[in-house]
């Protein structure tokens, strides 16, 4: 026991002698340190020429102009900015023998079309910037109307059957079509006869044939075109269009695959229901108005039945 204890007092002896030797080595270390000079521990050295150098790179900064200016890969010509065509208003009326028998309104200018009659009995479609008869240009395509150009001069052409409602607020103002907008009825006068039209019948032509067969036999329709409710989160859109038997009349009255058709004249199609008032009211119907939703686009469709 005794020589244990002799054991454990060296070994603590040790551990105070080492602690107490790191500690005194330090303390010399710290003592030196704060005896240097500050200048010379701090401050380091600078020759007078880098001083000087310094404060002419203060007093003149880098004008770096000349380098940007000096078009090391060729000037770039100026890039024009393409301006908007110019809302026209308060135009006034074509006296050109020309006639507006249907319009495919888009919001993208680049889709709209026109079909007109340009005097010739055979109604054609046209898109903006088309050139017409009699150095006419076609400058506009609105839901009712197109804006015709001669030289500098600016004219509307309505579409059949409201040409004398210039004046009406309803069928003058601009898109969206509300539901509650209806169309003047169309003159047969208006209308070129069958005898100088085209063989193969217009859409207003086949539209007029349709709409004997809504009062005669509606069920000898349901062949031209398929129609499905169209629905998302629960709300009902309208009606879902994809061809029938016949898919050159989707191409002929500029429908495509998947367009759901939301509003017909002055009926908004927000419920199933609705779709047995479209049936009555299109057996007497004078004009074709559409409202189209194509992937998300609202384009409008107008046509005069003929």
């Amino acid at each position: 026991m005794k020589w244990n204890d002799f054991l454990l007092r060296g070994i603590r002896g040790f551990i105070h002698l080492s602690l107490a030797a790191l500690l005194g080595y330090y303390t010399v270390q710290w003592v030196l340190l704060l005896r240097m000079p500050l200048e010379s521990s701090l401050t380091p050295t600078i020759p007078p020429q880098s001083v000087q150098w310094q404060a002419a790179l203060i007093r003149e900064p880098l004008n770096i102009s000349p380098i940007l200016e000096a078009n090391w890969f060729g000037k770039t010509a100026a890039v024009e900015t393409a301006q908007p065509a110019p809302v026209l208003t308060d135009l006034p009326d074509t006296r050109l023998n020309f006639k507006l028998y249907g319009i495919y309104y888009a919001t993208q200018a680049r889709n709209a079309r026109a079909i007109i009659d340009v005097g010739q009995g055979v109604s054609q479609r046209y898109r903006i910037g088309d050139a017409l008869p009699q150095g006419v240009v076609l400058h506009d395509i609105q839901p009712r109307w197109v804006i015709l150009q001669r030289q500098d001069r600016y004219e509307t052409l309505r579409l059949i059957g409201t040409e004398g409602n210039k004046d009406n607020p309803i069928l003058n103002q601009n898109y969206p079509v509300q539901a509650n907008q209806t169309l003047a009825n169309n003159n047969p006068a208006h209308y070129p006869s069958s005898a100088i039209l085209p063989q193969e019948s217009t859409p207003e032509q086949l539209l007029k044939q349709y709409q004997q067969q809504l009062v005669i036999n509606p069920q000898s329709l349901i062949r031209l075109i398929q129609v499905a409710p169209a629905q998302e989160n629960g709300q009902f859109l309208g009606y879902r269009l994809s061809p029938g038997q016949d898919r050159s009349l989707f191409e002929k009255f500029g429908l495509e695959t998947g367009d759901i058709i939301t509003a017909v004249n002055d009926i908004v199609l927000d419920s199933p229901l609705k779709g047995f008032k479209l049936l009555e009211q299109m057996a007497t119907a004078s004009q074709l108005n559409l409202q189209i939703n194509r992937n998300g686009q609202i384009i409008a469709l107008n046509f005069a039945m003929q």
